[in-house]
């Protein structure tokens, strides 16, 4: 991994009071690494964004907290690959058609989820066809870091755990209208 690929990790800390905070972190740059959860990120500090986050009493509640975390880690798995919130794939069939696919992928408090929300077929062997595929990817891949980007802002500025509800909300009203304008951009010229 790059010295400055972002690092997503599942921080577990002692709170006041008997809790145990459990999150999920994504540290930027090499040097900024995590320090304590119990307060919320100071976006003037260092380069650590708490993407979900959750308080438990583990005498309690240790069922739930071994829950959460496990799917904090799974999260954190897609998110190192690149395929957490919003990302574009392409895939080659055998008949010479390309798919190029928009998802969205979150966790929503219980569990990851994963939504397709956008998807066209391509001829290959065409060349309008094949420059349309270029153009629907670039405005897809636009579209997608757009957006992702508006979710880090959000965690920096709300925290993750008050993130959860908000963004899907937000996301899916602004996004539907972008993204279908998008969309029938591309049914014209195809």
């Amino acid at each position: 991994m790059p010295a400055d690929a972002p690092r997503y990790e599942v921080v577990r800390t002692l709170g006041g009071a008997g809790y145990t905070d459990v999150a999920l972190v994504v540290t930027r740059s090499a040097a900024g690494h995590h320090r304590h959860l119990g307060r919320r990120h100071d976006p003037a500090g260092d380069d650590t964004i708490v993407l979900y986050h959750r308080a438990f009493r583990p005498l309690s509640e240790l069922v739930e907290l071994e829950a959460y975390a496990a799917q904090l880690e799974s999260a954190a798995k897609h998110a190192a690959r690149g395929h957490l919130w919003c990302f574009v794939t392409t895939a080659a069939h055998r008949d010479g058609t390309v798919e190029v696919s928009l998802f969205d992928r979150w966790f929503d408090g219980r569990q990851v989820r994963c939504e397709q929300r956008a998807s066209r077929e391509f001829d290959s062997t065409d060349e309008a066809s094949a420059a349309a595929a270029l153009d629907f990817t670039a405005g897809l891949q636009a579209w997608a870091e757009q957006h992702n980007d508006a979710r880090e802002a959000g965690c920096r500025e709300r925290g993750g755990d008050e993130l959860l509800e908000a963004e899907r909300s937000e996301q899916t009203a602004a996004g539907a209208r972008d993204l279908a304008a998008l969309l029938a951009g591309v049914n014209r010229r195809t």
